[in-house]
């Protein structure tokens, strides 16, 4: 069977095909990721690599605060922008 997701994020539609039942996706930084099971914004982070000290985490339009990362759980169809702070000058 053939299924069609459309994203609508900040105006831009964009469509993603899906050939298997099933298949879960959510949205980071702007770039659709397979997303295989439900986890925490904690453990995404860790999965993907990022320094939790500098960064700002937004799900679905909302600011996550760093004490409840370990608590938030990220579904199949959430939008996440992570946000890297750099110094300089």
């Amino acid at each position: 069977m053939f299924y069609m997701y459309i994203w609508v994020f900040e105006g831009l539609t964009c469509l993603s095909n899906s050939w298997r039942k099933g298949e879960s996706m959510i949205t980071v930084n702007g770039k659709q990721v397979d997303f295989e099971k439900e986890m925490t914004v904690l453990q995404f982070l860790e999965k993907e690599g990022y320094e939790t000290t500098r960064i700002a985490v937004e799900k679905n339009g909302e600011i996550i605060p760093k004490r409840t990362y370990h608590d938030v759980l990220i579904h199949s169809g959430d939008v996440l922008e992570v946000v890297s702070f750099v110094g300089g000058g």
